[in-house]
């Protein structure tokens, strides 16, 4: 069994897990990515995009030990996709960067704690 205090989780030093239990909240207290099936989507989504033009091809990193113990720096990570994405004219990829200033405006801990007050 996992403990995860979602103020706690840090964005910049994040594993898949933290950043899950985190977007997981900020979804049940409505801080929604629109468009996204649930924020944790469109998180995977940028991240499984940073992967293919960071290493070529997608790699298969499932299995708990990846989930627990890899940290990312989720805030790296989708401001790099948001870079690409937002000179792209393709409709798709206006939608996903829009996802990108969603979910990096949920990893505002200023903003989290201005939704948290409401």
């Amino acid at each position: 069994m996992y403990n995860i205090h979602v103020n706690d989780v840090n964005p910049n030093s994040a594993s898949d897990m933290e950043m899950f239990a985190y977007l997981s909240y900020q979804d049940h207290i409505g801080n929604k990515t629109p468009g996204a099936f649930n924020n944790w989507a469109a998180y995977q989504i940028m991240k499984f995009t940073h992967e293919l033009e960071t290493y070529g091809d997608y790699r298969e990193l499932l299995g708990e030990k990846f989930f627990t113990g890899v940290k990312n720096d989720a805030e790296a990570m989708i401001n790099q996709v948001f870079s690409w994405l937002k000179k792209n004219n393709n409709p798709s990829a206006k939608k996903q960067a829009g996802w990108c200033r969603d979910l990096l405006d949920m990893l505002n801990m200023g903003n989290v704690e201005a939704l948290q007050e409401v």
